[in-house]
């Protein structure tokens, strides 16, 4: 099964962003595939505030292991621009899916 990497904002309107990445996730799942959300998984049992380093170099641990990248905002966060530079160093496809999710 594909597994595909949920690039989004994080930071700002936390809950908002996390309502929209739920339904990203949800479209992954309709195509059949494995979302990764980072925005849902490590705000469980780590602070954000407190540990972004270590966060996002979770985040890129597992982005590598992705088959898909899905670019789900025309904004792109600090974050998510090292998201981008990280897969695109990899050769792993960055989607465009903001694109669709207008």
């Amino acid at each position: 099964m594909r597994r595909i990497y949920i690039c989004a904002p994080y930071a700002g309107d936390v809950e908002a962003n996390k309502a929209k990445a739920r339904i990203y996730a949800w479209h992954v799942l309709l195509e059949g595939m494995n979302p990764f959300v980072p925005h849902l998984y490590y705000d469980n049992f780590m602070v954000e505030s407190e540990e972004r380093e270590k966060i996002m170099e979770l985040c890129l641990d597992e982005l590598v292991r992705c088959d898909e990248v899905w670019q789900c905002s025309e904004t792109v966060s600090d974050g998510m621009r090292n998201e981008l530079r990280h897969a695109y160093q990899w050769g792993i496809p960055i989607i465009e899916m903001w694109r669709v999710f207008k």
